[in-house]
């Protein structure tokens, strides 16, 4: 199971990147962005509900050696990183959207190349802990 959750965290990161290289084209842009964060929730909740996600992480940080635990740490962190992210990329870009400030422009570029850095760091940590 864990392999193919893997595989569609990745499937999602690439459909993201898709979408973040589909920017100049705008209608197609925002397509792609709320497909893949339709999936980057259902992913969230499948990987919660088949794998007690919270729970377990929980357990590795408390119970396990210093590697695991400080892989565990990191990848929370660009995990909840990348979550915080996609809202704050959805409530600026509906601002250049739905206002036409796009003097956000700049901020909502910023934001993206740290939200692709925290979801390329979630997908490879998920990886790294998949071998482990």
């Amino acid at each position: 199971m864990d392999i193919l959750l893997n595989s569609l965290n990745t499937a999602i990161f690439t459909l993201i990147c898709a979408g973040a290289a589909m920017h100049r084209r705008r209608d197609l842009h925002v397509k792609i962005m709320m497909i893949a964060f339709a999936l980057d929730i259902g992913l969230l909740l499948a990987v919660e509900f088949s794998n007690a996600a919270i729970a377990a992480a929980l357990r590795t940080v408390s119970d396990s050696s210093s590697d695991a635990r400080i892989l565990t740490w990191v990848h929370v962190t660009f995990a909840v990183g990348g979550l915080v992210m996609w809202f704050a990329q959805i409530v600026v870009g509906r601002k250049i959207l739905k206002q036409g400030r796009t003097e956000l422009l700049p901020k909502h570029v910023l934001n993206a190349r740290i939200f692709l850095v925290l979801r390329l760091g979630n997908v490879v940590t998920a990886w790294m802990i998949f071998a482990a």
